[in-house]
């Protein structure tokens, strides 16, 4: 539900509640049963609207928590709506509740009696009824939000589908790959037939597997190995690059094309092939996330590059936010020459 549209919607309640009590108080004053002071009448109609909205938005912001959260915080933002709903039956304002009751005068002898057991049973019902009016409110909302991001999820699928490819296959890594795949062709054909079997895998991955919303985590670090494999072809130092996996990969699933980015752009700023370990690259499973950490250094004349700009980085980062939304960390730094990405997703 969009914002304004929302605000319409309450401001519209609200003003035929305010019609409403209005004309009420107005009414029992003028049987003399209210004072018929208008200026009594609106303090009072002031009292009474704020005494109902607590429940309603009290219940609609604590609601919205129990919907996002998960798990253990959602069991305590549980517990705390139920407090809140008991506390303020217990405190519900007594003159709120008298405004219902001089109806009730013609009971006679039995009024007073049933004066304590009436109040109760308004007290707790019309918390309840607002209570329940705010968290309706608050799921309709969040499902309408929800609806929204996945509808606009799937439109920007379709137009940055080819953008996203392009920031992955970077056309200087294909043709820099087939180029030193062909000087590798007559003195060692074994080897640039295996690094041939590789790009080939890199593109299928790439085309026809890529599609699907989550993949397998093995397939996604199978492409990474094979993407540092065919970089490495560039330089004699076989120590440059590293990757380590820790953890059962095959039982996970991810998104794809999220972590190959921050690979390929350690390879783009790391131009200093000659170093040990100049990119490193750590992915490890744990229980309920899985933690990936790339490391590369930074030579002197790209210290001050913002190597995390473009359109990659940002097509990226919006897939986190809409496919992952609270359940991810990203954290990117610079350090003494070195740039490093954390990122932390929860299955």
């Amino acid at each position: 539900m969009r914002k304004s549209i929302s605000i319409i919607i309450q401001i519209v309640l609200w003003f035929l509640h305010v019609v409403f009590f209005f004309g009420y108080l107005s009414t029992i004053g003028a049987a003399g049963q209210y004072p018929a002071s208008i200026f009594k009448i609106l303090l009072e109609l002031i009292f009474v609207l704020l005494t109902l909205a607590i429940p309603f938005y009290g219940s609609l912001i604590i609601s919205k928590q129990i919907i996002i959260r998960k798990n253990k915080v959602r069991a305590i933002w549980i517990a705390v709506f139920i407090s809140f709903l008991t506390l303020y039956t217990i405190l519900f304002p007594k003159s709120v509740i008298d405004l219902y009751n001089g109806s009730l005068s013609s009971l006679g002898d039995n009024y007073e009696s049933l004066n304590n057991y009436i109040n109760h049973f308004i007290s707790i019902s019309l918390v309840g009824i607002y209570a329940a009016f705010g968290f309706l409110f608050s799921f309709f909302s969040e499902w309408n939000k929800n609806k929204a991001v996945q509808e606009l999820l799937e439109k920007q699928n379709i137009k940055s589908e080819l953008e996203l490819l392009k920031s992955q296959i970077n056309p200087h890594f294909l043709f820099n790959t087939l180029n030193n795949i062909d000087i590798l062709i007559l003195d060692e054909p074994r080897k640039a037939s295996d690094y041939l079997k590789k790009l080939s895998g890199i593109l299928r991955y790439v085309l026809y597997e890529t599609s699907n919303e989550k993949v397998h985590l093995s397939s996604e670090v199978a492409y990474i190995q094979k993407y540092v494999e065919l970089q490495k072809i560039r330089t004699t130092n076989n120590k440059f690059a590293s990757v380590e996996i820790i953890g059962n990969i095959n039982d996970v699933f991810i998104a794809p094309m999220i972590l190959i980015h921050f690979v390929e752009n350690a390879f783009k700023f790391a131009t200093n092939k000659k170093i040990e370990n100049g990119i490193t690259i750590r992915l490890e499973v744990l229980e309920t996330e899985v933690v990936f950490n790339c490391k590369n250094h930074i030579d002197e004349d790209n210290s001050n590059s913002e190597t995390d700009s473009g359109l990659g980085f940002k097509l990226i980062k919006q897939r986190l936010d809409i496919i992952y939304r609270e359940n991810y960390v990203l954290k990117v730094s610079e350090e003494n020459n070195w740039y490093i990405v954390d990122l932390k997703i929860k299955f």
